[in-house]
């Protein structure tokens, strides 16, 4: 009888070795594969998934912050054009998934976020009237969703 350890180290074996023989079609048939899969679990599961594995925010506390967020970016007002909006969190240890949310931020705010704050508040002090200060001392998520005590174990 095999253990699971000897028939992982069998199975891992044999996919160098077909990988070896053939790597162009072995990349083929497993990308192949993923596009069946990813298919199968219908479009927007994976944009669910990472929700709820980040943040622990279902569609329906995504949804609900956005129509809070009138459904634009939470800094400079402007409504997606072709993506979602991106969920701005907190990098703080110690804070829960959940927790760490502070609202919902098109590309360019969210990449420039943190970088802006910084600087205006070495130049300008901690009473900065741009949006991205006002945004940074007082986000729109822990008004909308409340933490619910509940840290996960993953």
């Amino acid at each position: 009888m095999m253990t699971d350890e000897e028939r992982r180290e069998r199975r891992n074996e044999r996919d160098r070795k077909r990988y070896a023989a053939n790597p162009i079609l072995y990349r083929e048939k497993q990308r192949v594969a993923t596009n069946k899969y990813r298919e199968k679990l219908g479009k927007g599961y994976t944009r669910k998934w990472e929700l709820k594995r980040k943040y622990q925010l279902d569609e329906v506390d995504y949804q609900a912050l956005l129509a809070y967020q009138q459904g634009v970016c939470a800094i400079c007002g402007r409504h997606p054009r072709a993506h979602m909006l991106h969920v701005d969190h907190s990098h703080k240890k110690g804070l829960a998934p959940r927790e760490s949310v502070r609202g919902l931020l098109c590309y360019w705010c969210n990449r420039a976020l943190e970088a802006t704050v910084m600087a205006h508040q070495r130049v300008v002090g901690r009473s900065c009237p741009c949006p991205h200060c006002q945004y940074w001392r007082r986000p729109p998520a822990p008004e909308i969703l409340p933490f619910t005590g509940v840290v996960p174990t993953t």
